[in-house]
């Protein structure tokens, strides 16, 4: 019997998907799609290294991921694709996608105002457009379950995009509710 292909995406994983690759390597097949990975995983997995931009512009290095990754990841087999980020990351259809940042909430709090500092009014309104129509389309057209990582991201989440999935997986663990209980182990 195959084992389950499983792709992850990200500019970084961050540590709870390193725990996930940990703890199932041996019952997944996994492909990592990133700019970097913990080197202990690195015999784990099948890992897509992505260049790190040779520019230090955010945006640049976003669209370059954006396009490169997604090319990437047409090319791979998986039966679950998990993306992860503050933003959309490749332009492909995924399951799911670990929202690290809702741009249309923040958008609604600040009332669409820049970021005190921002070089350039106009420069941040054209930005904050363009990313928050890429969030919409993504969100409502290419991603099957949004992930927030608290209530309060979940929440916003589905505020800001009736009708998706939303599901919530907890950045933490609660140690109370988690710890082995002795009489359960038996």
């Amino acid at each position: 019997m195959t084992r389950p292909r499983v792709a992850l995406v990200g500019w970084r994983l961050g540590g709870e998907l390193e725990r996930v690759i940990e703890q199932g390597h041996e019952r997944f097949d996994y492909t990592v799609v990133s700019m970097d990975l913990k080197q202990s995983l690195r015999p784990l997995v099948d890992w897509r290294r992505m260049p790190r931009p040779p520019f230090n512009s955010f945006r640049l290095g976003w669209a370059a991921f954006f396009a490169l990754g997604g090319l990437r990841l047409a090319r791979i087999d998986a039966d679950l694709v998990h993306t992860v980020g503050p933003m959309p990351v490749v332009p492909n259809r995924v399951d799911l996608n670990t929202v690290t940042f809702c741009q249309a909430a923040y958008a609604r709090a600040t009332a669409g105002n820049p970021i005190k500092g921002s070089s350039s009014s106009i420069g941040w309104r054209l930005g904050q457009r363009f990313t928050l129509a890429l969030e919409h389309w993504w969100f409502r057209r290419a991603v099957r379950v949004l992930i927030g990582i608290s209530e309060g991201s979940a929440a916003d989440l589905r505020r800001s995009y009736p009708g998706v999935r939303v599901a919530v997986m907890p950045r933490g663990i609660d140690l109370r509710r988690f710890t082995p209980d002795a009489e359960d182990g038996r």
